[in-house]
């Protein structure tokens, strides 16, 4: 199958991001973006195409939120205030939509291949204008995930046009996603996050072992759906606190410091890019992620695993879907106390270690590479534009 996208691979495409945070090279947006680009190059004429400022790095670590969520929101004043910037949004997004036509006309792809962003349907009106198929990546439900800055009549409106987008053209979900918009089984492609195989083959060989404190990391910025304190809570409920070595890596950690017990040693490194994550972490024994939606597909979860370590992981539907019992240590979602029975038990067996390590690299060696989430995803595109000129 691949042989033969490989022979065709000169249809050419626009690969569309329009959220200027996404090109943060420090977050696994811009990862996901890099390694989907490089990937369908191989199959596809495919270039990037940005309907936003490009990405520059801020003079100093600010908060890793573009809007800032407004207390005051049950007020009459609140509301005013961000049902205007709601209004703002959704205007400012489109009100350069003539230059992105201009773009995408001067590049004339045959198809488009679009991040999805918060109330931006440039990519979409194009395709229609255009008459070319277009395809969604969709990476959250984004009327959701910006809700604490809206009012709710506006999250409705917002949630009513995000699903009304992604029913008018074809979706490759990340996640399962598509279960909770009720998208008609011909518009959607399931897929999940990934890791670049030239990473996992860097720990072939390695064997987690604890030589002295077992290292226990997490990669990611404090945002609210990370659930962090689940994190700092379990930390207060170890057996043997002096058994683990806590490594923070991602901006604004810092803020958890109060939290932490002072008998688990703690590692603040700041916002780092992947070759930096990539040198650390072969030192790492267990990976954690706290918190999860039912159609959460962590970027983390995947790099966890191609570095062996064993990965704690909430028992959400996507987790279950993908790992087993064997491959990965569930905790309850959101869960501290049994987060820390689940640490209080690694530390008392800490061979365990090495058989979830090697059990979830297999996995993600097997299943869960950029370069095979791509193939399947490159074969799909070839499929939605052939049958869009039927």
């Amino acid at each position: 199958m691949e042989n033969n996208l490989i022979e065709e691979k000169k249809c050419s495409g626009l690969y569309i991001v329009s959220e200027t945070a996404c090109l943060n090279p420090n977050t696994g947006a811009n990862n996901h973006i890099n390694a989907g680009l490089s990937q369908l190059q191989k199959y596809f004429d495919i270039k990037l195409c940005l309907f936003c400022k490009p990405y520059k790095p801020p003079t100093r670590e600010s908060s890793s939120y573009p809007l800032k969520s407004n207390n005051t929101i049950g007020s009459l004043r609140g509301k005013l205030k961000s049902s205007i910037k709601w209004i703002y949004i959704l205007l400012i997004n489109h009100v350069h939509f003539f230059t992105c036509l201009k773009k995408v006309k001067q590049a004339s792809p045959v198809f488009i291949y679009e991040r999805s962003s918060y109330l931006n349907f440039n990519g979409i009106i194009i395709s229609k204008l255009l008459r070319i198929p277009h395809m969604y990546e969709v990476n959250g439900i984004l009327s959701h995930s910006n809700s604490r800055y809206f009012p709710k009549f506006l999250n409705k409106i917002s949630f009513e046009l995000e699903k009304k987008a992604y029913r008018n053209t074809f979706g490759f979900y990340v996640g399962g996603i598509n279960e909770l918009l009720n998208i008609p089984y011909h518009n959607y492609f399931i897929i999940q996050n990934g890791v670049d195989e030239e990473f996992a083959v860097k720990f072939k060989a390695r064997n987690n072992v604890v030589k002295d404190k077992i290292n226990l990391a997490f990669i990611g910025h404090v945002m609210p759906h990370h659930r962090l304190d689940v994190l700092t809570e379990s930390l207060q409920l170890l057996a043997n606190p002096f058994a683990f070595r806590l490594h923070l890596i991602g901006s604004n950690l810092e803020s958890l410091k109060d939290k932490i017990p002072d008998s688990v040693e703690t590692i603040f490194y700041g916002s780092l890019n992947h070759n930096q994550i990539s040198e650390l972490i072969k030192d790492f024994h267990i990976g954690v992620i706290t918190f999860a939606l039912p159609y959460f597909s962590h970027v983390k979860a995947f790099m966890y695993g191609a570095a062996k370590l064993t990965m704690i992981v909430p028992d959400s539907r996507n987790f279950k879907n993908i790992f087993s019992d064997n491959e990965v240590v569930f905790i309850k979602n959101a869960d501290a106390k049994d987060m820390a029975d689940k640490l209080n038990f690694l530390a008392a067996n800490p061979s365990a270690l090495e058989k979830y390590g090697e059990n979830l690299y297999n996995k993600i060696r097997n299943k869960f590479t950029w370069e095979k989430i791509y193939e399947e995803i490159g074969c799909k595109i070839d499929k939605v534009i052939k049958e869009y000129h039927t």
